[in-house]
């Protein structure tokens, strides 16, 4: 079931018309309403806060399907579209890259992109905005504000020389994408720009690998 399908599931459960929803969400029309509903459109995470508010349920349970922060993230994941891929923000990465484990925190509700991979189940992929310039070179560059997608390592397995990584420094929830070397028996974490360190994997923890951007780096 898409969002959509569950905006209607619960608009048609309260008794509600397309115009009304729409008037609770302080909008004059119903084509926003009916958009959603034929998964047109994927609402932004503002609009599915006001629709929530309006039928009076949290975000979560139209995004998906669940009342409160689920026990792990497989149980996300079962919740979404194949075709779908979650564009999160930074400091959400440890818990979405997280299959296992504690309880989660799934907010903010995320927005969605298409999965341009359709050959790679989405269920265990995650979408990142680059935030800085410590990937960018003349030779080949990841801009910031440009879209980066990832397969959770315990999904894709082990990284193999010259893939890009996104990971945490032990002890640490700062999450940093850096390309991953190996030089004999030693790993390494190089940026593209030179003006940031490369440093050696010991205390990294990475939690997905690159499958796609606006180049693909997947292996044949």
């Amino acid at each position: 079931m898409r969002i959509g399908d569950r905006i209607k599931q619960e608009r048609e459960k309260q008794g509600l018309s397309q115009p009304g929803l729409a008037a609770l969400c302080g909008w004059s029309g119903a084509g926003r309403i009916s958009n959603y509903e034929r998964n047109t459109r994927e609402p932004t995470a503002e609009d599915l806060k006001k629709i929530a508010n309006a039928l009076n349920v949290k975000p979560e349970s139209i995004t998906f399907g669940v009342d409160s922060n689920p026990k792990n993230m497989q149980e996300v994941y079962r919740t979404i579209p194949k075709d779908r891929v979650p564009l999160i923000v930074w400091e959400q990465l440890t818990d979405w890259a997280n299959h296992e484990g504690d309880p989660v925190d799934i907010n903010p509700i995320p927005s969605f992109i298409q999965n341009p991979r359709p050959e790679i189940d989405s269920g265990g992929l995650f979408a990142l905005k680059v935030r800085d310039d410590s990937m960018i070179s003349t030779q080949e560059s990841f801009n910031i504000g440009s879209v980066i997608i990832f397969q959770v390592l315990s999904q894709f397995g082990s990284p193999y020389s010259g893939c890009f990584v996104v990971g945490c420094h032990h002890g640490t929830d700062d999450p940093i994408f850096r390309q991953f070397i190996m030089q004999g028996k030693r790993s390494f974490l190089k940026p593209l720009n030179a003006q940031y360190p490369t440093e050696e994997l010991a205390d990294f923890n990475i939690l997905g690998v690159l499958i796609h951007s606006q180049k693909d780096f997947m292996q044949p």
